[in-house]
This record gives structure tokens, sequence and C-alpha cells, in this order.
């Protein structure tokens, strides 16, 4: 998998618009708060995120929904081949995008079963119909492949009112930091364990992708936002400039209480529970357990990034399962901690 990194303020932007509208999923809020307590980065977000008024998230709601995730989604569709694309060339380029274009990258950042042209409207809606997404964004979905002209037209001016209003101040900092990330990440590039690729391999079969895409990115802060087109051998990964430094080293200060939240959580260990019986895929996740894609997505990175769950390729899904040794050695420690 042949790296290469990108400073993108398209990139940085819609993580920035996804970032604050979704400040955080409410079962998590306590241990986030404890790592990004005396993060700038995270107190700038929400000092933005205090600013936004309900008809701002209201419009955020449409293109940034978790569970949905329609601007996200969009993205590769509207940079193709260029990665540097600025805030204004994005909205040209969304702008220029013909219906097909649109409807087939709607689907960018969900777990459907196949690919979609999106030369049908009605064929987009029978796989709408197969999405674990709540009702109300399945009726978006809906809506948007009937009018794709105005998904370009209303995510447009939502881009150019947030990038006036909120953005500017931003900006500077973001390629700043993007920068100084790309210098970190260009150590050991054909280190077969290097960080991202590690990342990738948890979410696509690394033996189909021949090209990573990475946009370093202020906004995201510790997040990732990963558009697996495997198909073309491509992946686009957003990276938070922090994802691996602030991650890690919150992480070690109290491990063992951070590692049993995580086993502890009902959600997670419901799903744990689940892959003991045997490999699952995203899509088996989801209906399985009655929960959303985004919901399972959030779940299985949090498992994964604490390698309480393995990924693993057959024909062309990722199927997870349970590492049981990690868990074992969870286990084991916090026992040697009361016996001693």
């Amino acid at each position: 998998m042949e790296l290469h990194f990108h400073v993108s303020e398209a990139v940085d932007l819609t993580a920035f618009m996804f970032s604050i509208h979704n400040s955080g999923r409410k079962e998590d809020k306590e241990l986030i708060s404890k790592m990004l307590q005396d993060d700038e980065t995270e107190k700038k977000l929400e000092e933005i995120r205090s600013r936004l008024s309900a008809e701002d998230h209201e419009k955020l709601e449409v293109f940034f929904n978790e569970d949905s995730a329609i601007g996200p989604a969009l993205l590769p569709g509207v940079m193709k081949d260029d990665h540097t694309l600025s805030a204004e060339g994005f909205v040209q380029k969304l702008r220029a995008m013909n219906e097909e274009e649109i409807r087939s990258f709607l689907f960018g950042r969900g777990f459907a079963d196949r690919d979609y042209d999106g030369s049908d409207p009605e064929a987009g809606k029978r796989i709408v119909d197969t999405l674990a997404v709540p009702k109300q964004e399945k009726w978006k979905l809906y809506y948007y492949l009937d009018r794709p002209e105005a998904v370009k037209e209303e995510l447009s001016e939502l881009t150019k009112y947030v990038y006036e209003t909120f953005y500017k101040p931003f900006q500077q900092d973001a390629v700043e930091a993007a920068q100084a990330f790309i210098e970190e990440l260009k150590q050991a590039p054909n280190d077969p364990e290097h960080p991202v690729r590690m990342l990738v391999r948890d979410y696509t079969d690394p033996e189909m992708i021949e090209y990573i895409h990475v946009y370093p990115s202020f906004s995201l802060n510790i997040g990732f936002m990963l558009n697996d087109l495997s198909v073309k051998n491509v992946v686009h990964l957003a990276i938070g400039v922090k994802r691996f430094s602030l991650l890690e080293s919150k992480m070690n200060e109290e491990e063992l209480f951070g590692l049993l939240k995580v086993l502890t959580d009902e959600r997670r260990f419901r799903l744990l529970k689940l892959l003991r019986k045997r490999p699952h895929y995203g899509y088996e996740i989801a209906e399985a357990l009655g929960v959303s894609n985004s919901t399972v997505s959030h779940h299985l990175a949090i498992l994964l990034s604490h390698k309480f769950v393995k990924s693993e390729r057959a024909e062309h899904r990722v199927y997870f399962k349970v590492n049981t040794e990690e868990i074992k050695r969870v286990m084991g420690e916090m026992e040697r901690m009361f016996a001693e």
C-alpha cells in the first residue's frame, strides 16, 4: 500500500463541519473529555460549537449526520485527482458534478453490499432499503436520489457559509498542523507496520489496496474519516493530527481503567458476544444488533484501536472477530492488581 500525503483545505473544512456538529457520542463523553481536557484544538472547536445556532445545527444535520454523512461521502467524488483542493475549489467541483455522480457517492460511507453507478434512482432506493440507518435518514436519501441537483445547491451554500462564518480563523493553524504531521508520517514510509497502514488494514483488504491518500486534519483532532474505494484500489483517509500521539499517551496513563471501560460498555459487550460466535461483517452486525451503521462503525473503531477485535478479509468483505488473547491479558492484569 503506497502512501501519498496531501494538505487539503477541502478535506479539513469537511472534517470541521462534521466535528462542530457532532461533539461526541454520549456514552464516551466522559472518557473523551478526560483525554481532551487540556487540548487546545478541542477548546477551539468547543468554543465554535457554542456559537452555533439551532438553525446552523439544522443545516449541518442534513449533510453531516453521523449515520448518513452525505458531506463526507461526497468528498472523494468531488476531489477526484485534485488532492490539494481548496474550499473554493470544492464548491466549484461540487456544482460541476453530474446527477449520476452525486447519486453514486451518496453511499460512500455506508455498509451497502453492492456497487451503485447512480444511473437508476429506483435502484438506489432499493439499496437505501437495506441500509442500517434510522428511518429519517433513509427518507433523506430517497429525497436526494430524486433531486441530486438539490444536493449540489444546498451543500455548496452551506459550505460557503461555514467557511466564511466559522472556519477562516482555523485556516492557518490547520495548514501548519497538517504540514507538521505529514513530516512525522513520512518517517519510515515503507514500513509495513506504519500506523496509517495498520489503521487502514482494520477496515479494508490490504491486498486490494495500491494507494492510500492521507489527508492530515486539524479539525478531526484524534478522529478519522475513511472512504474505501477498494474497487479502484484506492483509499482516502482523513486523519486527525493527534490521532496517534494524544490517543496513545493518554491511554497509557490510565491504561487498565480505560480498557475496562471499553469492555464494559453495554453495546460493545453485546457486539463482542456476537463476534464470539463467529466472525461478522459490518452490515451483519448492524442487522443482528438492531443498530445503525454509524453505531457499529463507532464501536468497532474503539474495539479495534484497543486490539479487542481483529479484522480479516474474505471474498469482498471485511469480517471482524474477537481477539480473545487481548481480553484475557486485560483480565489477567485486573486479577493481578487485586491479588497483590
